[in-house]
């Protein structure tokens, strides 16, 4: 939080280069937007790519939750046959969950 008002102290006295732009507020605007793991990029992939009508149903009922920031209804419903799916997930939350310090 110290580095965030830092940055807006900058920026209200006129700084043109602003220090602490990697914050918690940048951090969890941009890059853990969507949830855990990441699934604001698979909705829309779900909804327009996907073939399976299970797949394209849980994206359309999945696009609230993951602007919102809550994966689970993605993480726990869509089908994973493969043990490399759950892998990622478990992996870009644990990237996620170290890279997330201030």
């Amino acid at each position: 939080m110290a580095a965030a008002l830092e940055k807006l102290d900058a920026f209200a006295a006129g700084a043109t280069a602003l220090p602490n732009i990697l914050t918690n507020a940048w951090w969890f605007t941009f890059v853990q937007l969507g949830g855990s793991g990441g699934i604001i990029g698979l909705v829309p992939c779900m909804l327009f790519v996907a073939k399976s009508e299970r797949c394209k149903s849980l994206g359309k009922m999945a696009v609230a939750p993951a602007l919102c920031g809550v994966s689970e209804p993605v993480v726990f419903g869509i089908p994973s046959r493969k043990r490399s799916t759950k892998k990622a997930f478990n992996r870009k939350s644990c990237v996620n969950g170290a890279c997330n310090c201030e």
